[in-house]
């Protein structure tokens, strides 16, 4: 009886003991067992690209040669390629691709391995003067040459915080680069909240834009779904310019939006010929694409950037549509904010076709569209559109027209600088899969 008490005694004292021993075992993997992942992932991600997001390797040791020339053409800075392309030492793009993201040592010195500070003339991040300057002169960081034939002030903008969730935001600012267009990407790196960042960016951008130039002619466009396309014989700047300056003398206007044959969001006034007038397909208001002089274009958006305050106030998670706003601003007040309609697809052209959708008419623009001397030709209005914007359903067809697009070109995209909100930065940092820069 005493063994069994004695016994009996051991395995209270002994249970309790193994019950917090396992109990602090468990505490101590559920602590250190995220930290060592984390270690883990980290080791692992310098071996490999950040994202997938990314363009097309060019091979072609010719093309070297011709990135100075052609980037003073086209206003862009790049830098030469520190890689040697005489046959004999030509280092494979692949190979070369393989050292700058899986680190590699292939004998050459890859362009990609270098930071952004050594390739893109940048601030010291440091100077906390130097930032506050460059975000008063926001406006003139990324200002090209004017255009030649006009000469006036050109700009182009758009919004984007980060690459998203596939490569259409390379896809698009590849294109831009290819087109010779020092687009500027403003948001960068800033927290994504609601589209309040947008507005906000765009009216404090206005304001420096029309203190600066009041007849600048300023574009901006949707950064993820958006290609730009040249017009053949003619520079960028000067194909939007005057055929702004010609819708201005047909219509009297200053505010030009894209139009598409889709009436987005639905709403009462699509029906009704005098809120969308036009004897296009084309007659609706499509906000991801506009162009206008920065004091039109500052009027409008006060007015919308209020109406946005009106309805969600501070509160900049609540989603408003800014199609809806700016549809609405048009049927009922265009002509007090010199508004009009790209009616004819002279500069934007808008892929999203309307199949069944009574009463408006069936409506397939990619059937219109054939490539022609090295731009996408509408055969229905007899013009060479600018910007291509694939908004809805249409997102499908971007990549078999940006494929057309690459045909034949030299410049070199990948070590293109571009300004990405106050910092330069190389195409080929932000866009840094790999695979996008492989030949195809």
């Amino acid at each position: 009886m005493d063994k069994q008490r004695r016994s009996g005694r051991l395995i209270v004292w002994i249970l309790p003991l193994l019950f917090t021993l396992l109990l602090l075992v468990m505490v101590t993997m559920w602590v250190t067992l995220p930290l060592m992942m984390s270690r883990s992932r980290s080791r692992v991600n310098t071996q490999r690209p950040r994202n997938f997001h990314g363009t097309t390797w060019s091979n072609d040791p010719r093309s070297r040669s011709a990135i100075n020339e052609t980037s003073m053409k086209l206003n862009v800075q790049t830098k030469p390629s520190s890689i040697d392309s005489s046959p004999s030492r030509q280092v494979p793009a692949q190979k070369i691709l393989t050292a700058a993201f899986f680190g590699k040592d292939t004998g050459k010195k890859s362009l990609v391995k270098e930071s952004s500070q050594e390739l893109c003339p940048s601030r010291d991040s440091s100077d906390n003067r130097s930032a506050s300057l460059e975000m008063e002169n926001l406006f003139n960081l990324a200002a090209p040459v004017p255009s030649r034939d006009t000469g006036r002030c050109f700009r182009v903008f758009t919004y984007a915080s980060h690459a998203g969730r596939d490569d259409k935001f390379c896809r698009s600012t590849r294109s831009a680069i290819l087109s010779g267009v020092n687009v500027h990407v403003l948001g960068w790196g800033l927290p994504w909240i609601g589209l309040q960042n947008k507005t906000k960016g765009l009216l404090d951008l206005l304001v420096l834009a029309e203190k600066e130039d009041p007849e600048c002619v300023i574009v901006f466009l949707d950064a993820y779904d958006t290609l730009y396309s040249a017009a053949p014989g003619e520079s960028f700047s000067n194909a939007v310019v005057r055929k702004y300056e010609e819708i201005v003398r047909a219509t009297g206007k200053h505010v030009v939006y894209s139009g598409e044959c889709n009436c987005w969001p639905r709403m009462p006034e699509c029906h009704n010929r005098e809120r969308f007038p036009g004897e296009t397909p084309t007659r609706f208001l499509n906000s991801g694409g506009w162009v206008a002089t920065a004091s039109a274009a500052l009027k409008l958006h006060t007015h919308l950037f209020n109406e946005y305050r009106a309805i969600a106030g501070h509160d900049m998670k609540r989603r408003v549509d800014d199609q809806n706003l700016t549809a609405v601003a048009y049927a009922y007040r265009r002509d007090e904010f010199s508004m009009t309609l790209d009616h004819f697809r002279s500069i934007f052209a808008t892929f999203q076709k309307v199949v069944n959708s009574a009463p408006f008419p069936d409506c397939d623009p990619a059937k219109d569209f054939v490539f022609r001397d090295g731009g996408w030709y509408d055969t229905r209005q007899n013009t060479f559109p600018n910007f291509l914007h694939f908004n809805g359903g249409s997102k499908a067809h971007m990549q078999k027209y940006e494929a057309k697009l690459m045909q034949g070109s030299t410049v070199d995209a990948k070590y293109t600088c571009l300004y990405f909100n106050t910092e330069q930065r190389q195409l080929g940092e932000v866009c840094d899969a790999a695979e996008f820069w492989e030949p195809s």
